[in-house]
């Protein structure tokens, strides 16, 4: 068999089909982007104004680089400031956004806090992307497949969702691409990154475990210390305070506006626990529903991790998994479904066969779009997608006869 015919019979016909598609949906997204500025927009969901989560972000820094604690503490204060600063560049005022956050994120944001907004808000997204294709490239072997991973990541409809909301998915995606891509080179640099992940705790509990499922021992101490760190160095610099408001905030529940967080925050994601909530569930059953949803993503982590799948496949799974196990999921964090798919694409690209056609997933590719399933009844679906791309990961691999046949 001639090097062309090998490579044309181990390669699914739709994948081509895939990639036109995927370009489209990606090229799509940046245009909801661009019609962002124009208040509301024309095309696709009509956003507020482009960064309207960094704004959050860009007072809270500045706010307890100046000591000003109690504005963080206080999510209608924090707010009402947002509005009043940004009321020329909002289309409207902003529902309630509090400060959720544990205090390490502050440390991220701290080299961005002297710049005016707008050049913070372009400067911190710059520099978050280019931290995720770095990471990224932990799983390209040649200069031509990392050409394909920034490009594919620059088309992700996560991308352009991440970037109109000013948020955080570019972080989370490079420490978890970085840190699970250097564990087979350096356990203790791998386990460094994905401790890191404290900032955003909820993405981080099943990396721990599938350090465990590794026995990866060194990579776990390693992880915790980095946290461990972090968070002293956040205290260092900042105090207890910020501390002391986010435990009674976050971790004991309470606080004020926290009822009014949940109706413009949380039933505006993705999340099992979302979709059983719009869907008329008690909360003992919504909190039920995710704690299964938080189950299997924890089984699927573990089996992943423990057998002898495809690294690309692991990874797939553990991103998918992290985002059907978050109790708080929104639309942006489904850039790690996108670079979930984009694992599982390359997989097929090198050969190994998947368990379903490809051309399949576009539907988890095209979710970040039309995600929120209180303004589309097809991001009641999302959760499925979650859990089906998880499950294809999971498949045991098998390279295609062409791909056998080639070696020597």
């Amino acid at each position: 068999m001639t090097q062309t015919a090998s490579t044309a019979a181990r390669r699914p016909i739709d994948l081509p089909a895939l990639a036109v598609l995927g370009v489209l949906v990606g090229v799509y997204g940046w245009l909801v982007f661009a019609f962002s500025f124009d208040h509301d927009g024309v095309i696709g969901p009509r956003y507020n104004a482009p960064g309207s989560d960094y704004m959050v972000y860009w007072q809270a820094v500045r706010a307890a680089w100046a000591g000003d604690f109690a504005l963080l503490a206080d999510p209608v204060a924090l707010t009402a400031r947002i509005n009043a600063e940004f009321a020329g560049w909002l289309a409207s005022p902003m529902p309630l956004h509090p400060w959720l956050y544990p205090p390490t994120f502050l440390l991220a944001l701290l080299p961005f806090s002297a710049l005016p907004f707008a050049a913070s808000y372009a400067l911190f997204q710059i520099a978050t992307f280019a931290a995720c294709v770095a990471a990224a490239w932990c799983w390209a072997a040649s200069p031509r497949r990392r050409m394909l991973w920034l490009i594919a990541l620059a088309l992700a409809p996560g991308a352009a969702i991440n970037v109109i909301s000013g948020q955080n998915a570019f972080l989370t995606l490079a420490l978890l691409l970085g840190g699970v891509g250097l564990l087979g080179r350096s356990e203790i640099a791998g386990g460094a990154l994905l401790g890191l992940l404290s900032f955003k705790p909820q993405f981080a509990a099943l990396a721990l475990l599938a350090l465990v499922a590794l026995g990866h021992w060194r990579s776990l101490v390693a992880a915790v210390a980095s946290a461990v760190v972090a968070a002293a160095a956040s205290a260092g610099i900042f105090g207890m305070v910020p501390w002391q408001d986010w435990i009674g905030r976050v971790v004991a529940g309470g606080g004020p506006g926290d009822a009014a967080w949940q109706e413009a925050g949380r039933l505006w994601g993705v999340s099992v626990w979302t979709c059983a909530t719009l869907l008329g569930a008690p909360g003992w059953l919504a909190n039920a529903a995710q704690a299964v949803a938080g189950l299997l993503s924890a089984g699927g982590v573990w089996l992943a991790f423990r057998r002898r799948l495809a690294a690309e496949h692991r990874m797939a799974a553990l991103l998918a998994a992290t985002v059907l196990a978050a109790p708080h999921c929104s639309q942006y964090d489904l850039l790690l479904l996108d670079a979930a798919v984009l694992l599982l694409v390359f997989s097929a690209l090198d050969g190994i066969a998947l368990a379903l056609r490809p051309l399949l997933l576009f539907l988890p590719w095209v979710a970040p779009l039309a995600a929120v399933p209180r303004a589309i009844p097809a991001g009641f679906g999302v959760p499925l997608l979650m859990l089906g791309v998880l499950a294809v990961a999971l498949a045991p691999a098998r390279r295609s006869p062409a791909m056998l046949g080639d070696q020597p």
